[in-house]
């Protein structure tokens, strides 16, 4: 046994769920990655997905909910189990997963009413009402339907079975219809299938029924539970503890956590503003009601934590996905006693779930493999056949990444910033309110520089000389970019205070009390920097010419943006406005369409989202000179983390 098998004494513990062995306690959540053909077939790009973290270590995959009836598909890209061929899709899938010791799971699901297609061709549920989860009207499903759908869900159960998946897991979450048929508000028939607790939860039962008479008696048939929906006409906890002690009671092995909804899904894909392990006393409390495994998750991106929620008893599995999205080999290090090579996922939501909600496949903003596994994956980064000494201007995340990926190479890297600490724009994003979090990513990086030997230089300011002095190989300019400084007429005769997002940031004390923030950016910087005027006791006056605050910003971040800025006093929120004019302590807003001015009176502070432009100077006069000169990140063009970290490794593969 080594140190981390000691350190560790529960989360590398075998556990068995039904006639099955888990090598240790972490899972792999379902969610829907859409790699699938449109049709609902899995690809290669599917099952490399899944196998990445195979690789890594983690003990259970559950993959991605699955359709089991016509009658109910959330969008194109799901895969759907009625079809023909899938079986055979499919069938070299289990094994390559059980290669790594690893077992794997599908979820059975049926949306009902909760299509995520724009239009929707016919959604389906057990009633025609609607639903605050879906904004559309089903078709009340007739008892035919329904007996097929039941036999949907065993067939694909055989399925999945007979294709060598080691269990399946029932969709009974934060919507679908199993949810649909257990709340009365949504499920109002006079049928066997309505009435009370017992007989709204007729659909579930002979669905278990018909599934365990395909499968047999000891094949795992799990559930992921929705425990709690955070809406009054939704699951509340009581009800969700109801429902897991029924489960049981019907002889399902296991039950696996989930929390909130679709149209507020802050509290079901919990983003960076709430804090780690926030939704583990969910699974806790179930814990103390049923005898069966439960699953915990919610924020869930450590294994120190994972073995904590183990050892105190709150479940008998941790669960995660946008933790073995971010690293899938999380449990591998962790097995390997390198806890601080763990690259934590921060809940920023801007490759996952903000992707995966526009039916694109899913990314991550550390994690550039992530859908690329063929190309970036595990075990795909070679030494360069030619190891050169490279020359990194620039510490922030470009530059950082690219020496990470450079030196992992076996060149020699030097990086050379002209602030007295690496991760450049990060060291100003963590001061925006709640975002702290977010110097993770250069926290990881930072590691790794020291880890492959990269020589950092803060505090120098290179120029042409310098570069001539070195004489590098290869230079990578990574200088960044600056604030867009917008023309705004009257902003030379003012008393306004005018200042970008990063100078309001590092300078606090200069924001006045009477403030408006003029959000033209469209993403965090706007949705998050009203927050802290409003945190020292300011006014605040939020304009932006989209539709809604935070317009590029992931749904989950923004319900949470939302729900604090009104219940502030002092915060006023108008759409569709941009700026007119700013007078001696005024600024005029005009609305997009009607041209309708409105004046803001007294201003003492205007803090502007805006674009960035980048930093090129140094990129071009070394271009006049040298050959090998490179540009990645902002300085080629201001963008986020996730494709800012991505041209970097891409680069840094290529040299």
């Amino acid at each position: 046994m080594n140190s981390s098998q000691r350190e560790f004494k529960y989360l590398f513990s075998p556990f068995k769920i039904g006639n099955v062995e888990i090598k240790n306690r972490m899972v792999f959540q379902s969610h829907v990655p859409y790699f699938a053909t449109q049709d609902g077939y899995p690809t290669e790009a599917t099952k490399r997905y899944y196998l990445e973290r195979a690789k890594g270590g983690v003990g259970l995959i559950v993959i991605e909910s699955m359709m089991v009836h016509p009658s109910g598909i959330y969008a194109p890209g799901c895969m759907c189990l009625w079809k023909e061929g899938i079986a055979e899709a499919f069938k070299d899938f289990p094994e390559r997963v059980h290669q790594y010791g690893t077992k794997v799971f599908g979820q059975l699901s049926h949306p009902g009413a909760n299509v995520f297609a724009k239009p929707h061709q016919m959604a389906s549920a057990p009633s025609q009402v609607p639903d605050d989860e879906a904004r559309v009207i089903p078709k009340e499903l007739d008892i035919e339907t329904i007996e097929e759908i039941i036999q949907g869900f065993a067939q694909s159960a055989l399925l999945l079975k007979q294709t060598g998946f080691d269990g399946v897991e029932l969709k009974f979450a934060h919507d679908g219809l199993l949810r649909a048929f257990v709340l009365p508000n949504l499920n109002r028939r006079t049928d066997k299938y309505g009435g009370d607790y017992e007989g709204r939860l007729t659909f579930f039962k002979e669905l278990v029924q018909a599934i365990r008479e395909k499968v047999g008696p000891d094949y795992p048939v799990g559930v992921r539970l929705c425990l709690d929906q955070f809406s009054e006409k939704g699951v509340t906890q009581e009800y969700g503890i109801k429902l897991a002690k029924s489960c049981e009671r019907l002889g399902i092995n296991y039950i696996n956590g989930d929390s909130g909804g679709c149209v507020d899904c802050s509290m079901q894909i919990y983003p960076m503003y709430l804090p780690l392990g926030v939704g583990v006393y969910l699974a806790s409390a179930v814990k103390k009601a049923v005898n069966i495994p439960v699953f915990a998750c919610g924020r869930v991106n450590d294994p120190v934590l994972m073995e904590m929620i183990l050892e105190e008893g709150h479940a008998d599995m941790v669960g995660s996905a946008r933790q073995f999205i971010c690293d899938p080999e999380t449990a591998n290090k962790a097995m390997a006693g390198e806890l601080d090579d763990v690259r934590h996922c921060i809940a920023c939501n801007d490759g996952c779930l903000f992707q995966c909600m526009q039916g694109k496949p899913i990314r991550c903003v550390q994690n550039p493999a992530t859908g690329r596994e063929q190309e970036l994956g595990i075990g795909t980064l070679q030494p360069a056949e030619e190891p050169k000494n490279i020359m990194v201007i620039g510490g922030g995340i470009a530059g950082m990444k690219f020496a990470e990926i450079a030196a992992k190479r076996k060149h020699k890297v030097t990086v050379y910033e002209k602030e007295e600490i690496l991760g450049g724009q990060l060291n100003i994003a963590e001061k925006m309110p709640y975002r702290a979090e977010i110097t993770e990513v250069s926290r990881y990086i930072r590691l790794q520089l020291d880890k492959y030997g990269v020589e950092c230089h803060t505090n120098v300011n290179v120029d042409l000389g310098l570069v001539e002095k070195e004489n590098p190989d290869v230079v990578v300019v990574a200088t960044g970019s600056k604030a867009y400084v917008p023309e705004i007429k009257g902003d030379k005769n003012t008393r306004v205070k005018i200042m970008d997002v990063r100078y309001a940031l590092t300078h606090p004390g200069e924001i006045g009390d009477n403030v408006v923030v003029f959000d033209k950016h469209g993403h965090i910087q706007g949705a998050g920097i009203v927050e802290l005027p409003l945190s020292m006791g300011a006014k605040v006056h939020y304009f932006t010419p989209y539709e809604k605050i935070g317009a590029d910003v992931d749904p989950a971040t923004t319900e949470l943006i939302r729900k604090r800025l009104f219940d502030y006093e002092d915060f006023e929120y108008q759409i569709h406005y941009t700026i007119e004019e700013v007078k001696e302590n005024a600024v005029i807003m005009k609305h997009c369409y009607s041209q309708k001015q409105v004046v803001v009176e007294n201003v003492d502070t205007l803090i502007y989202a805006h674009y960035s432009v980048s930093d090129t100077a140094l990129y071009k006069e070394l271009k006049k000179s040298r050959k090998q000169v490179y540009s990645v990140g902002d300085c080629n063009a201001p963008r986020l983390i996730e494709q800012t970290i991505y041209d970097s490794e891409i680069l840094a593969r290529e040299l």
